[in-house]
């Protein structure tokens, strides 16, 4: 027999002989084609089978192939290798040394390794490929390694791939002996590489019992200088057996790597488990694998990467990352194409133990979505939980992705993003950062949004547990919108929860809106922040857009308090950002502080430049709509003045340019806030709580008094601030101390500053004007009120004189002409007054808030009759 020759092989069964070798040993490139009807003819109307010693067991292999000289062939065609027991050693079915082998239309089945690799093929420095547009069927062989094939060294290849259509391997059934742990289908050692296009991995619910950490293991451990690979298109991976006790595919060691496009995967305890390697997914489906402890679709174990591109993971679950899992230092990029979105729907983490349930991060390396620079497309998280009650302590979090870095790396994620509808029964709805850092970076003309997310703790979008920091539109490039709607927490914080010694940065522009339906969380309708004041957290919200206010807080409704936001415990700057609009307010159920609370000593809360219209009760009553301050919180309200668009030094407010406003706007407001049944609806101020108030306009408040109340305790100081358009406007109570300069008190129905009677009770008043109201100041015998450079309607504490109240093109209560407020005190008190403009604007400062004009339309004294 020469290289290059044909053998023609009648159909029909041909059995090895127990105890010797088997059929075949060939060390010649032929050609071997079985299924002829006889020697004389060239129909093909069968196959040949070469049968082992099916239960006796032999130490032979059923087809032994090579050593072949290079860049020669063994074609197989039509040949099935079955039935063989190999008692020890490798390659029950064929074994192939040194060799090329081409398959066409063969079958490898029920052959068996008692003690070695490679129940159906064994390939030591081989390769087998297939050819003619044909299938091959490799199944229910067993082996303690590589049920179905092993190969070995560093010139082992598995080439299931043709090019034409219909060509395609299938390996179904293949298992491992008892004690095997290895690849029940493929086995890859260290070097040994396989392409496997169409091809089909199965377990039907006829495969016998088996336990194996995979189908196919990639062992890139050993001391080969090759790397071992491993590439997948279209092919279908899918496990229909009850056990369900392991992966499609492992891979261990640095060296080893795995390239899937357009796969299935579907039915395993996981689908791929990575220990130091790399894998590579492009539109891979992964769908209902699970039951796994971490990562019912893939695990991440030390350096592994994984970076998976328009990939869909849908019904997956897991006790630890129903559909990812990245441990130890491993590291994961989740990206999607224009055309083709990453998907991650209803995968599970479904125990009472159990966090993330679409994404596990308990790693020190990165995480990251849609961080490249071009061809980016739509990421989505939907419908993705931790439901299983009842939960365990602090177990139970993040409904799409949990993280845990530490140390703290950043994990990025940018737009185009979207989780919607995901759960979880504890805390972070979406996500839930217990350790490390996370930035949310949405392109310009992009979006990130969370809609309808819930906890049922804390958190409906978002739980910030530890030291970390949650980081969101904090890059130097412009931004798109990061947008949260109609999310729910049934404990703290409808959108976010931070409840850890962490950092929260918000940069416009950003949106937390929901419908006015639901109760959103008991605290903190939107946002919610609570540490112990020993561990004080950092809040920021820069909502400066380039136009105005590009943070919006609107539409929520708090159980108790916060239906905007709730801070304890926390130093929190808020720049530039809205609480409240006209057809979505901010509201209560059953207490005050419709937009803004601040509680708790060593809380800081300021408002730079911000809005708070709007709060109220659902029903009737409730305290400080606008801001409550409470049980020794501090609060500033201020106006920071400047030219629009002027870059501020770190740390400072991005100034206001009143000039820029509409009629009646201003920089920092508190107005439309509560109902009747209210006290203090603009700011409620508690015992041993203090309040600042700089250039701020308070209208239009209801309740009693409307604009302003000090609890016995509370101290507050005041400038520049307009208060109109209420009942009763200010009122302190027993021991409650105020400092007020430049005030313009007018046009109130009821009374315009309330002292209780106790000798605690103080206000310093200068600079100001009271005029207009019904009932000017009403001071309590024991109060005390020293009044300085006043112009008033009150004789005991200012001169009476028409203050010329003028409505101006920036709006009401300016001075006109001749009023008697213009240059009326020496000393001035503040640089500006509310609208910006510099004092004094004459030879002296005037008394009110503004600034006298010359403007002389519209001309009123004794308030708007």
């Amino acid at each position: 027999m020469n290289h290059g020759d044909t053998v023609r092989i009648r159909s029909g069964n041909y059995l090895g002989i127990s105890n010797i070798a088997g059929p075949f040993i060939i060390h010649h490139a032929i050609r071997v084609e079985g299924g002829y009807a006889d020697c004389t003819t060239t129909l093909r109307d069968g196959r040949t089978d070469f049968h082992g010693n099916g239960v006796t067991g032999s130490s032979t292999s059923l087809l032994s192939v090579g050593p072949l000289p290079g860049m020669t062939h063994l074609v197989l065609d039509r040949i099935t290798l079955r039935n063989n027991y190999k008692t020890s050693g490798d390659g029950a079915g064929l074994y192939a040394v040194n060799a090329s082998i081409q398959l066409s239309a063969v079958e490898i089945h029920h052959n068996r390794a008692l003690d070695g690799k490679g129940g159906g093929v064994f390939l030591d420095n081989a390769q087998i490929d297939l050819i003619e547009d044909s299938t091959v069927m490799i199944s229910n062989n067993q082996a303690v390694t590589g049920g179905g094939i092993a190969a070995t060294g560093d010139h082992a290849l598995i080439s299931f791939y043709l090019g034409a259509i219909g060509a395609a391997a299938t390996l179904e059934d293949n298992i491992l002996v008892a004690g095997g742990t290895y690849g029940s289908a493929i086995y890859l050692a260290a070097g040994a590489d396989a392409s496997l296009i169409d091809t089909s991995v199965r377990l039907t619910a006829g495969a016998g019992f088996h336990e194996a950490f995979s189908a196919i293991e990639i062992d890139a451990t050993g001391l080969s200088s090759t790397p071992s690979g491993l590439m997948i298109r279209r092919g279908n991976f899918v496990d229909e057996s009850p056990q369900n006790s392991y992966s499609a595919i492992r891979a261990t060691g640095v060296k080893s790597s795995i390239t899937i496009e357009d796969g299935l995967f579907r039915g395993w305890l996981r689908a791929a488990w990575v220990i130091d390697g790399m894998f590579v997914a492009r539109g891979a489906v992964f769908q209902e694998n699970g039951r796994a402890l971490y990562g019912g679709a893939l695990a991440l174990y030390g350096n592994a990467t994984a970076t998976l591109t328009s990939c869909d993971f849908l019904s997956n679950t897991a006790l630890y990352g129903g559909a990812i899992a990245a441990m130890d230092t491993a590291s994961w990029s989740v990206l999607a194409t224009p055309d083709h979105p990453a998907r991650f729907i209803g995968n599970e983490a479904d125990t009472s133990i159990s966090n993330g349930g679409a994404i596990f991060h308990r790693s020190s390396g990165s995480g990251r979505i849609n961080d490249q620079s071009s061809d980016i497309g739509m990421v989505e998280f939907r419908d993705n939980k931790t439901t299983a009650l009842p939960s365990t302590a602090g177990k139970n979090r993040g409904g799409a992705i949990f993280i845990d870095a530490h140390p703290a790396p950043t994990l990025i994620f940018r737009s185009p993003l979207v989780f919607e509808g995901n759960r979880a029964s504890r805390q972070g709805g979406a996500i839930a950062l217990e350790r490390g850092n996370l930035s949310l970076e949405a392109g310009l003309g992009m979006k990130i949004e969370f809609i309808d997310n819930s906890a049922r703790e804390d958190g409906g979008a978002i739980v910030s547990l530890g030291a970390g920091s949650l980081l969101i539109n904090q890059e130097a490039y412009p931004h798109g919108a990061v947008e949260f709607n109609s999310n729910i927490a049934e404990r703290f914080g409808g959108s976010i929860a931070m409840v850890g010694p962490g950092t929260m940065r918000v940069q416009a522009p950003a949106i937390f809106s929901t419908s006015l339906t639901p109760i959103t969380a008991d605290y903190g309708g939107q946002i919610y922040a609570n540490v112990a004041a020993v561990h004080l957290a950092t809040v920021v919200f820069q909502g400066w857009d380039g136009h105005g206010r590009g943070i919006v807080i609107e539409g929520a409704s708090a159980e108790y308090e916060g239906g905007g936001a709730y801070f304890s415990g926390v130093n929190a700057t808020l720049d530039w950002v809205q609480f409240g609009s006209a057809l979505k307010p901010n509201r209560t159920f059953l207490s005050g502080g419709g937009n803004v609370v601040a509680s708790g000593p060593g809380t800081q809360v300021s408002l730079r430049n911000s809005s708070m219209r709007f709060g109220h009760n659902i029903t009737s009553g409730g305290n400080g709509h606008g801001l409550l301050l409470r049980l020794g919180a501090t609060g500033l309200v201020q106006s920071v003045f400047g030219t629009a668009g002027t870059v501020p030094h770190a740390g400072e407010a991005w100034p206001c340019e009143a000039a820029t406003l509409g009629h009646d706007r201003h920089c920092s407001e508190i107005s439309d806030n509560g109902d009747t049944d209210t006290i203090g609806s603009g700011v409620y101020v508690e015992s041993s709580s203090q309040l600042t108030l700089q250039g701020v306009s308070m209208e239009r408040n209801l309740g009693s008094p409307g604009a302003l109340y000090l609890e016995s305790g509370a101290t507050a100081s005041a400038s520049n601030v307009r208060i109109s358009a209420h009942h009763d406007a200010v009122k302190l109570d027993a021991n409650a101390a105020m400092i007020a300069d430049h005030l313009t008190i007018a046009g109130n129905t009821g009374i315009a500053v309330e002292l209780a009677n106790a000798t605690g009770t103080q206000l310093n008043l200068a600079n100001s004007i009271i005029w207009a109201n019904s009932v000017g100041v009403v001071r309590g015998a024991l109060a005390v009120l020293s009044p300085t450079c006043n112009i008033s309607q009150d004789a005991a504490y200012g001169i009476v004189s028409d203050p010329r109240f003028v409505i101006a093109d920036r709006g009401s209560y300016r001075l006109g002409a001749g009023s008697s407020a213009l240059d009326h005190c020496a000393g001035a008190l503040v640089a500006t007054d509310l609208d910006g403009s510099s004092r004094p604007q004459g030879a002296a400062s005037d008394a009110g808030a503004f600034e006298g004009t010359s403007v002389m339309e519209n001309l009123f004294g004794n308030g708007f009759e």
